[in-house]
């Protein structure tokens, strides 16, 4: 066998990584969507079977952990609680909201709510004020590597977070509590740069002094995508003058970007990061996002929304199937990188999103619901659980550094 093909096969197989906390959220999310598509009984029972397998994957600090080892600017080490797993509470709200009404899931009600509060706890703990005599809060991305906000979308979790949970504490509590969300929504809508076509965030916090000018302005659409969705749904619960003004800003550039490219959304605004291909799990957020966002706009820009959403939706459906799941990574040709294998924690955000695509829309696409339903049950025949490519372990460390050390750097 060719030495560079060894290389590969051994050194790159991504790490297997079980319970990712994004897969196990995703995959709720995705029951909640299928529940109210279907009224089908079924299904929620799949959200209380999933609630309570996020529910365990929860630290002991309150927290969750995406569950495995990877570099956000420094090292985060798995089983570290970081901000932008906060996306875990704000799908278990909805859950509870679902659950708390049927007398069998009391028990299972009760531990959601325990585990919300014990999250809000987490980041009472972890949050601050951005300097003294400011209004602004921030939260950091990895707070046990560093004290550091480093980007933006870990303070979107946050708030996408606490919104929901404010309800679940007494007043003196919920004062504190609304004077750190306010704080996070006054943060994210002093750091959105106004464009020709919609406000965006650079990924990375523009305060930083160690970014080189490529990074430093970097954009990711991806990730704005699923900040302005957790903003969308803490708006439903808490609302906040700031945070309805970040949602107007925000959506547009995303359904800009998804008819100019006819749902062809680059993950960033340069191809030197991923080459140009299309992250599925990533790309399928904008979809859901736009579905979102629709209850705090203009009804009139309604029909523009529906046809930007529908374009990403429909060319994950169209060339990203497999006939069992969705693959994860598509080229700039739009052809599946098949060497990847199945990985569940891509898979979830995308049976997610299209759920939310379906779930929202007057007249479902069966078609699509079917690959929904499909791949749904594909990620849980292998227990939410499976091959990470974002996950890096000992030999992805090894052959990084031999590199670094070839080039100098």
């Amino acid at each position: 066998m060719d030495f560079k093909i060894l290389v590969k096969k051994y050194l790159f197989t991504p790490p297997h990584v079980k319970h990712c906390s994004q897969t196990m959220y995703q995959s709720l999310s995705a029951c909640i969507n299928l529940f109210k598509t279907t009224n089908d009984i079924c299904w929620l029972k799949e959200i209380a079977e999933v609630s309570d397998k996020l529910l365990n994957i929860q630290k002991k600090d309150g927290g969750f952990d995406i569950g495995y080892d990877f570099n956000f600017g420094f090292e985060h080490k798995k089983g570290e609680s970081t901000s932008p797993e906060l996306y875990a509470v704000t799908v278990l709200n909805v859950s509870y909201d679902i659950l708390v009404e049927y007398s069998e899931y009391s028990e299972l009600s009760k531990k959601i709510k325990k585990s919300i509060v014990a999250a809000v706890n987490w980041i009472k703990i972890h949050s601050r004020l951005k300097h003294e005599g400011s209004s602004e809060w921030v939260i950091p991305y990895g707070p046990y590597s560093t004290n550091k906000t480093m980007v933006y979308n870990g303070v979107s979790f946050a708030a996408g977070a606490l919104g929901p949970s404010i309800r679940f504490f007494n007043e003196s509590e919920k004062e504190i509590l609304i004077n750190i969300y306010d704080g996070f929504c006054l943060y994210l809508l002093n750091s959105l740069t106004s464009g020709k076509h919609g406000d965006f965030w650079f990924y990375n916090d523009q305060e930083r002094t160690d970014l080189s000018t490529l990074k430093r302005e970097k954009i990711d659409y991806y990730h704005q995508a699923q900040q302005l969705e957790v903003h969308c749904i803490a708006e439903q619960y808490q609302s906040n003058q700031n945070q309805n003004e970040i949602i107007k800003r925000s959506w547009k550039i995303l359904s800009f970007m998804a008819v100019k490219y006819n749902g062809r959304v680059p993950y960033t605004n340069s191809d030197i990061y991923f080459r140009g291909h299309y992250h599925l799990w990533g790309l399928a957020s904008i979809a859901s996002a736009l579905s979102t966002c629709k209850k705090f706009v203009s009804i009139e820009e309604h029909p523009a929304i529906t046809n930007a959403l529908f374009n990403v939706a429909n060319f994950i459906t169209e060339k990203a199937w497999s006939g069992e799941f969705f693959h994860a990574v598509l080229d700039k040709n739009e052809k599946p990188l098949t060497e990847l294998p199945f990985m569940p924690r891509s898979d979830a955000w995308v049976v997610a999103s299209l759920s939310k695509v379906v779930a929202d829309s007057a007249k479902f696409d069966e078609t699509m619901l079917e690959k929904v339903i499909t791949s749904y049950e594909s990620i849980k025949k292998c227990d939410f659980s499976g091959p990470e490519n974002h996950s890096v372990d000992f030999k992805k460390k090894l052959v990084i550094n031999l590199y670094k050390f070839k080039n100098g750097r």
